[in-house]
């Protein structure tokens, strides 16, 4: 059960701006959509007006999230009103409903080879780790990932199923008889904090340098980070 009283607690200390109009002994188990609402859940309206469409006050300790221009005086119910409404939500969603892995894990059908592995690390099932690679504290490795060479991956970052960090850039020459020349990729990748990398997504190597990816850079499924390219922080 979570209190109201420990997400008003986690909202003042997150800095999000807020008012609170309700029973002030309400307390949540789950989380709805409105089209699919539960008992003793929150649920958020992106547009206000669409309260009006649900029968809101049929549940049982209904936390709704919204945003401030909202006239909620003709209806029943608990009401977070931000104008930050979205990041409220799903800040709280992340804090209470999210079990992120907490673990010291490595499944035993990996195969990691470094051993600079910082505390609370997950690594799922057919990874491969190269003996060069430096994994900080609180970082997820999901399933079937492999990450080779020099890479440092920061804290608390997330690399999701399938990603490939480490090949070699798509780099050549032509020499005089016009033939096409492999260009050694000798550099590395440096991966910041916070940083997710979504599914199935490849970042390589710097030829000479390195490719880096700086604090909370957010990268999507399938998407190619080439080799030398530099990202900055958020």
């Amino acid at each position: 059960m979570i209190y109201l009283s420990d997400i008003k607690k986690y909202l003042d200390y997150s800095g999000i701006e807020y008012e609170y109009f309700g029973d002030d002994l309400v307390d949540i188990d789950a989380y709805s959509l409105p089209e699919n609402i539960k008992n003793n859940s929150i649920l958020w309206f992106k547009e206000p007006d669409m309260i009006k469409n649900y029968n809101t006050s049929e549940y049982k300790n209904l936390l709704i999230v919204t945003s401030s221009n909202f006239d909620f005086s003709n209806i029943k119910g608990n009401f977070l009103i931000s104008k930050k409404s979205r990041e409220l939500f799903f800040s709280i969603i992340a804090e209470f409903f999210y079990d992120r892995k907490k673990i010291n894990y490595i499944a035993s059908t990996s195969v990691v080879e470094t051993s600079e592995i910082g505390e609370n690390v997950y690594i799922g099932h057919n990874c491969y780790i190269s003996p060069d690679v430096k994994i900080k504290d609180n970082v997820v490795i999901k399933n079937n990932v492999v990450i080779e060479g020099n890479v440092i991956i920061g804290n608390n970052t997330i690399i999701y199923s399938g990603a490939v960090i480490g090949s070699d850039g798509y780099g050549y020459y032509k020499n005089e008889k016009g033939i096409n020349v492999k260009i050694p990729h000798l550099g590395g990748i440096i991966i910041g904090n916070d940083v997710e990398i979504g599914a199935n997504t490849c970042i390589d190597k710097g030829t000479l340098g390195n490719t880096i990816i700086e604090d909370n850079v957010k990268i999507d499924n399938l998407c190619h980070i080439a080799h030398n390219v530099h990202i900055e922080k958020n």
